[in-house]
This record gives C-alpha cells, structure tokens and sequence, in this order.
C-alpha cells in the first residue's frame, strides 16, 4: 500500500499503513542463522554498534542436545512479557552453524569453541569466553539458562552505562 499524505499548514506528515505495528521499545532480536564468517562479522558489528550483547549459540545438525536446547533457548529470549527474563533485558541471538560447508572451522577454534553446543557472548565485539556455557545438562536447564543470558544482559547494561573516553560527546 502507498502511504498517504496529510495535509496541514507547513508541514507534511506520511502516515504508514496500519497493518503493521510500530515497535517504540527495544526488544531482544534473534537473528537468522550465520553459515557464513561474512554475515558472523556483520552480526558482531551490528551488535556492537547498538551496544547490545550478542549471544551466540554454536549447533550443529547432528547434536541431539542442540535440538533441545535450541527452542528452550529462543523461548526464553523471544518472551518480551517478563515471563522468564527481567524487564529491560536486551541481548541479541544467533546460531552459528559449526558444520555450515561456507563456515568452516576455524571460526569455532578462534574462540575456542571445543564442543557443542556452546552458549557464548560478545561483549562490544569481545567473546567472553571465560563465561561460555557448554555443559548439556546447563544448556537444558531452564533456570540456569535465564540467570545465564542476565548476567549476560547486566554486563551490557553496565557497557551501556558507562562513559567512554569522550564522555557523552559522541553519544
């Protein structure tokens, strides 16, 4: 549909279509899976450009527990009501794909990915690997999965909050 214009004194307004509605509060973003290093580093410059913590779920398509803990996982991030995570929480997600032919495997060993599947987040473009969360009965576990992503959520709240060398010049 074209959007229509209104007409009042001096100005102009285009009014969208009501058939889609206006997000005005930040939500958590799931992104589409990464087969590619090209869309990996995209995904962390976006990330790192909002300032938002990229969470990061390394599967693969012949891991049972991934196929467990993959929904688990993109329920609790997808609630936006505080149904499990606490209001305010912004992190992004996407799942990198270990045995994507385009992938290859020196993304995984880069950031020392050693098993699947592997939760890891970036902090302004920094893995936190000293945070990664391996262990499968961890990864199906719900509880343990939502005080994971809000530490991890914290931490990029605290990134947010900080002033940088310039102060609030550039911000």
């Amino acid at each position: 549909m074209r959007p229509r214009i209104l007409k009042r004194p001096t100005l102009l307004i285009f009014q969208q279509s009501q058939s889609r509605p206006i997000h005005t509060k930040p939500q958590n973003r799931i992104y589409n899976s990464v087969r590619t290093k090209d869309d990996f580093q995209t995904l962390l410059a976006l990330s790192t450009s909002n300032n938002i913590p990229l969470i990061t779920f390394w599967t693969a398509s012949w891991c049972p527990t991934c196929k467990i803990a993959n929904p688990l996982i993109h329920e609790i991030i997808e609630n936006p009501d505080g149904k499990y995570l606490s209001k305010g929480v912004k992190v992004g997600l996407v799942e990198v794909e270990v045995d994507a032919p385009d992938l290859g495997y020196g993304l995984g060993a880069r950031f020392m990915i050693r098993s699947v599947p592997t939760l890891l987040a970036f902090q302004r473009d920094f893995p936190q690997i000293d945070k990664a969360l391996s262990n499968k009965h961890d990864l199906t576990n719900r509880q343990t999965l939502i005080r994971w992503i809000e530490e991890v959520a914290k931490e990029g709240e605290k990134d947010r909050k900080r002033k940088g060398l310039f102060g609030s010049w550039f911000s």
